[in-house]
């Protein structure tokens, strides 16, 4: 919806990253201490003070990496801090936020550390991002027009804006190359996410798997893959960018639990797939071309 609008609205996406963001959070309400090893201890004296007796504790004044409250305590700071600047989240995705900023409309977009703002132009990201930097111990470290955010990719035009996951499809698809990816037989025109003749559709469509641990280990062994995780990469490009494969994930993603020999077969042609059309993508179009891309 983020990218769906900013080409609507005729928006540049420019991105930004927290350096240490959980620490930018207050300490949870209950006190938390931890026990410093000798590397803290090193760096406490580098400081100029007295070393810390061993065994003793030293309160943590701020949220931590690790500890089971700092991502809400962040997500928390995080909102009203953008709030402060008179931006709104929506209804239904709150990490969305839409506001005025130097009298443009602007929109706002946070995944814990990593940020997006779509604005006409990258002087008013950098003074948005200069004011958030106000509230930080550290700089935001900018990142220019977006090209990569979260696993997706980004290219945006005069004309549209395109998300596709073609970077991760290239990583997911390497590790498969040298095992069983040639092997697959595709179509010599278009693939297609999964086989198209009758019988392979009915067997797909009906074959039950055997529930036996023991068989599922024979297949994975056999295809040279484990299936819950070749299922967990196809519903990734699946809910980011690549609706094209939802039949085929789908099906195969009921079968997690006890696929059978022709689900492992439906998996691999799908991957294979992926990797053939891995710049294929979503755009969104815009109303009328910038004047600069």
């Amino acid at each position: 919806m983020f990218y769906a609008i900013s080409a609507a609205e005729n928006l540049l996406i420019f991105g930004a990253d927290v350096c240490n963001v959980f620490s930018e959070a207050p300490a949870p309400k209950q006190g938390f201490y931890i026990q410093p090893d000798h590397a803290f201890h090193e760096w406490w004296i580098h400081q100029g003070r007295d070393p810390i007796p061993e065994g003793y504790v030293i309160p943590v004044m701020r949220a931590m990496q690790g500890h089971p409250e700092s991502p809400r305590l962040w997500e928390k700071w995080c909102d009203q801090m953008i709030k402060t600047h008179n931006f709104t989240p929506t209804t239904h995705e709150p990490c969305l936020y839409t506001g005025l900023w130097q009298g443009e409309k602007c929109y706002f977009k946070r995944q814990v550390d990593d940020f997006e703002f779509a604005a006409p132009s990258n002087k008013l990201a950098h003074m948005f991002y200069d004011a958030l930097d106000d509230h930080l111990t550290m700089p935001i470290k900018r990142q220019g027009m977006v090209t990569l955010f979260n696993g997706i990719d980004i290219q945006q035009t005069r004309h549209y804006i395109k998300i596709s996951a073609e970077t991760y499809i290239e990583k997911m698809g390497t590790k498969y190359l040298e095992m069983w990816h040639k092997e697959v037989p595709m179509t010599a025109e278009r693939p297609l996410p999964v086989p198209t003749h009758e019988t392979f559709l009915k067997a797909f469509h009906q074959a039950e798997g055997d529930n036996n641990p023991n068989t599922m280990a024979t297949l994975q062994q056999r295809y040279h893959f484990g299936y819950r995780n070749g299922v967990g990469e196809l519903i990734y490009a699946m809910v980011t960018c690549r609706p094209d494969i939802s039949t085929v994930t789908v099906k195969c993603a009921q079968h997690s639990a006890n696929p059978a020999e022709i689900h492992f077969q439906a998996v691999k042609h799908a991957i294979k797939y992926l990797v053939a059309t891995r710049k294929d993508g979503i755009y969104f179009w815009r109303v009328t071309p910038r004047r600069s891309s």
